[in-house]
């Protein structure tokens, strides 16, 4: 289990890698596209692909998917340059392998891999294992609704020590099965607000800026896998307002 003094000391270097980040843009990391991330996920920097691979264009087809009211994709409509970056990221790790030189040389204490696409093949799964590998000093958290690729990958290569692997649910109010893949530490599902306050769905997602909860990011300190559990986006100010929690996460 997590120690406090383990807790204090996350902490510390979440507090640390804020006010760095705060104060920086995004931009190349060696010959890919860095993002730094705001809103929840401000203060946490990410590598991602587009959302446009046929995992995530054949989901967002199917209505009862959680990608059919994919926000990335939506905003990509009017984020044309950054989308830009993106596609040039899909195309470099999903390619080849990409050389010890041009992978990012990455100073946070914690780090998303994908924010926006996801991983679309083996090769892309090997670049991601090989970025955790070459800096040991960072806790990455991965998160893909494609684990399948995962499970090849990591029984010829292993897994690296320091990625979280976080299993996103593809189905609304549904929490995706992780026991066929033994390597999950979190599996993440989003709920309508109608389900969750008619089923008592405990939402330990949302009230809080990922920098300064870090569920995510830390869940190998603790037995077993985590679940995390988020409200719809476009549902959040009604859910918490129903349950007596006001939007910035302080309850009335």
């Amino acid at each position: 289990m997590t120690t406090i003094e383990g807790m204090k000391a996350n902490a510390l270097k979440a507090n640390a890698q804020l006010q760095i980040n705060l104060r920086m843009a995004s931009g190349f990391n060696g010959i890919l596209w860095e993002t730094v991330l705001t809103g929840k996920l401000e203060g946490i920097k990410s590598i991602s692909t587009s959302p446009d691979n046929k995992y995530c264009e054949m989901r967002s087809k199917c209505v009862n998917c959680i990608c059919h009211e994919c926000y990335s994709k939506q905003s990509m409509n009017y984020k044309k340059s950054f989308l830009a970056h993106l596609r040039q990221n899909k195309e470099l790790l999903t390619s080849r392998i990409l050389s010890d030189d041009e992978l990012p040389t990455i100073t946070d204490y914690f780090y998303r891999l994908e924010s926006h696409g996801d991983t679309a093949n083996e090769t892309q799964a090997i670049n991601y294992c090989n970025i955790c590998r070459k800096n040991p000093g960072t806790r990455f958290a991965l998160w893909s609704k494609n684990p399948w690729i995962y499970k090849k990958v990591f029984a010829e290569y292993g897994k690296p020590e320091n990625m979280i692997f976080v299993l996103s649910s593809c189905f609304y109010n549904i929490v995706a099965n992780a026991k066929m893949f033994p390597f999950v530490d979190v599996v993440f599902t989003v709920y309508t607000a109608d389900y969750a306050i008619a089923n008592n769905v405990e939402i330990n997602c949302g009230t809080a800026k990922c920098i300064h909860c870090l569920k995510c990011y830390t869940a190998n300190e603790s037995d077993g896998i985590i679940y995390i559990s988020e409200i719809l986006k476009q549902e959040s100010k009604r859910y918490y307002k129903s349950v007596g929690i006001a939007f910035d996460g302080k309850r009335k």
